[in-house]
């Protein structure tokens, strides 16, 4: 058996996506939409087709987005649509199972730009059988409203509606500062680690348990020019990224952080395999809580992960995590073979 799966250095779920506008007859688009359709159809009995027409979002005032993961695959999506001159509808909102927090940054993502467009509210539609919807947009802030439109006396519906506030300014400073960490020095990540870290990520080991190695050094680069933009244009969270150098100047793997403004850090980390078993994950890990708490006035660090990593998680457990709440592991969780640890630092 490969000894990967003893590896207590096996890399934990990231929450960084790249969110872009898209046509909606791009191949991407479709197969989004058609897997959304074959799911409401599968929870609500109804694909959600028919109130949905794409003749609609050709006005200037709409907007359909596709969320891609590291690697580029479209794994979520989302649309709005004007409903009155200062009310946005949005619709067809997807995340793809195994990733998680698709939902939470296509949504803000849409929010920014409904507020870029003019508009003041958003109003939605979903089935009350999609009890998994209803507390998302509950989670983020969304509020019962009376049933508008078509969906007026359907007691199968629940509508809800959110006021977009002016955005607020991002409370938590984005400049990052070099830290050490016994003999281990961590860098702020730019694009110019791209060489050097290709080799490092190339290492098929790292992801028997999720993701994939890089396509390419130029794709590296560029995915790394955007995180040294330390997040979204619409301020929503935060990304810090540090390569972990080893005495020898050697770059091992990096940690990582997606801040939300509510004081929580998703954390993540990777290593090539040649530097497993070494303490250098759990030192950067360390180092890196320590930084987030100080610098950036972080009180909850959470990590999302397969269950099956048990060597990750007993890392976890080293650090001084345990398990999450029920609450924070439904929130987090997209599938259910993930877990949920916390620390509170």
């Amino acid at each position: 058996m490969n000894n990967t799966s003893q590896n207590p250095e096996l890399p934990l779920k990231t929450a960084t996506y790249q969110i872009t506008s898209s046509a909606l007859d791009s191949p991407d688009a479709l197969m989004l939409l058609e897997a959304l359709s074959k799911t409401l159809e599968t929870i609500t009995g109804s694909s959600g087709k028919a109130s949905f027409d794409p003749a609609e979002m050709q006005g200037e005032r709409t907007c359909f987005v596709i969320a891609r993961n590291a690697s580029g695959e479209p794994v979520g999506c989302g649309a709005i649509r004007p409903l009155q001159e200062d009310i946005a509808e949005l619709k067809r909102m997807y995340a793809v199972p195994g990733y998680q927090g698709i939902g939470s940054a296509v949504l803000a993502h849409l929010e920014h730009a409904a507020r870029q467009l003019g508009y003041r509210t958003i109003w939605l539609e979903t089935r009350k059988v999609n009890t998994r919807a209803v507390a998302f947009y509950a989670r983020n802030g969304y509020a019962l409203i009376p049933n508008y439109g078509r969906y007026a006396g359907r007691n199968e519906a629940v509508c809800f509606g959110k006021p977009l506030a002016p955005q607020e300014q991002a409370r938590m400073p984005t400049a990052m500062r070099q830290i050490e960490a016994g003999t281990l020095h961590l860098e702020p990540l730019t694009s110019a680690h791209a060489a050097e870290m290709f080799g490092a990520l190339s290492d098929p080991a790292i992801y028997e348990f999720e993701n994939a190695p890089p396509e390419s050094e130029t794709w590296l680069q560029a995915r790394y020019t955007r995180l040294e933009q330390r997040g979204p244009a619409d301020g929503s969270e935060i990304w810090l990224n540090w390569v972990i150098h080893l005495p020898d100047g050697t770059a091992a793997g990096y940690v990582q952080a997606t801040l939300l403004p509510e004081g929580i850090a998703l954390i993540a980390y990777e290593l090539a395999s040649r530097f497993w078993r070494r303490g250098i994950a759990s030192t950067a890990v360390a180092a890196m809580l320590g930084e987030l708490h100080e610098h950036y006035a972080i009180h909850t660090a959470l990590a999302v992960l397969k269950s099956a990593n048990f060597r990750s998680m007993g890392l976890l457990r080293k650090l001084g995590f345990t398990p999450a709440d029920e609450a924070t592991l439904q929130r987090y969780r997209d599938t259910p073979d993930e877990s949920v640890m916390q620390k509170t630092l």
